[in-house]
C-alpha cells in the first residue's frame, strides 16, 4: 500500500512537470508566432499566461516530489527504529541466556566428572591400591573445590538477575558438599578405604542436584527465549551448543 502511494505521488509529480514543460512550449510558440489568419490556437497561446501556469505546475510537481521523499524518509526512519528494537531484544536475550548456558555446561562437566570419578574410585577400592586411592581422592576433592568456587562466584555475579530459586537451591546443595566430613578430612593410608567409600557416596548424592539444575536451566533458557520472542529471534548469533549428557 505504501509503495503504491509513493508511486502515485511520483507519477503525479512527473505529470505536473510534463504539463509545465508543455505550457512553457505552448506559450513560447504563441509568442513567436504571427497570427496572419486569425488562427484561434495562436490567439489562445498569445493570451495565455504561460509563465504563471508553468510556475504553478512546477511548484505542484516539486511539492509532490517533496511529499514522496518525506514519506520515504519517514518509512526508512521507522524501519531503522524497528530494527533497533529487535536488535535490543536480541542482545537482551543473549545477555540473559549466555550466563545460563555457561552454567549449564559447567554443571554438565561436573556430572561427567562425578560419573568418571565414581568408576575410578570403585575400581581402585576393589583392587586395594591404597596409594592410587589417595592420589585419586585428593584429585577429586581438589576438583570439586574448584567447581564449588566457580559456582559461588557465579551465583554472586548473576544469581539475583539470571536464576530462579530452584536453580540457586541446586547450586547451594552442590556447594554445601565442601562442608561434608570427607571433604574436610585428610586422606591417609589408614583411612583411604573408608574415605573412598564416603566420597563415592557423596558423589552419588551430588548427581541429583546436578540433574535437577540442568533441567531447570533448560527451562529458564526456554522461558527467556519465549519472553523476548520476535519475528527475527531465530536469526540470533548462534551460541555454541553442547549436547547434554542427561
Amino acid at each position: 500500500m505504501k509503495l503504491i502511494a509513493n508511486s502515485l505521488f511520483i507519477g503525479l509529480a512527473c505529470l505536473a512537470l510534463a504539463a509545465s514543460i508543455a505550457a512553457i512550449a505552448f506559450g513560447i510558440w504563441g509568442d513567436f508566432s504571427v497570427n496572419y489568419g486569425h488562427d484561434k490556437l495562436i490567439a489562445i497561446a498569445k493570451n495565455t499566461q504561460w509563465e504563471s501556469i508553468a510556475a504553478g505546475l512546477l511548484g505542484l510537481g516539486g511539492g509532490l516530489f517533496v511529499i514522496s521523499s518525506t514519506r520515504k524518509q519517514i518509512e526508512a526512519s521507522n524501519e531503522v527504529a524497528r530494527k533497533n528494537e529487535i536488535h535490543n531484544k536480541e542482545m537482551r536475550v543473549l545477555e540473559i541466556c549466555l550466563p545460563i548456558e555457561n552454567l549449564k555446561y559447567m554443571i554438565d562437566d561436573v556430572y561427567i566428572f562425578l560419573f568418571a570419578s565414581l568408576q575410578r574410585i570403585d575400581k581402585l577400592n576393589n583392587e586395594h591400591k591404597i596409594d592410587d586411592i589417595i592420589i585419586s581422592i585428593n584429585f577429586v576433592k581438589s576438583k570439586l573445590r574448584t567447581y564449588i568456587l566457580y559456582f559461588i562466584n557465579f551465583e554472586k555475579k548473576f544469581g539475583p538477575t539470571h536464576f530462579n530459586v530452584k536453580i540457586i537451591d541446586q547450586i547451594n546443595i552442590i556447594c554445601a558438599c565442601q562442608e561434608n566430613p570427607v571433604m574436610m578430612t585428610e586422606c591417609t593410608a589408614n583411612n583411604a578405604t573408608q574415605q573412598a567409600n564416603q566420597l563415592a557416596h557423596l558423589l552419588k548424592i551430588l548427581k541429583q542436584p546436578c540433574t535437577t539444575a540442568i533441567i531447570a536451566l533448560d527451562e529458564k533458557i526456554q522461558e527467556t527465549e519465549e519472553r523476548y520472542k520476535s519475528s527475527r529471534f531465530k536469526n540470533l548469533p548462534a551460541v555454541e551448543k553442547k549436547t547434554s549428557i542427561l
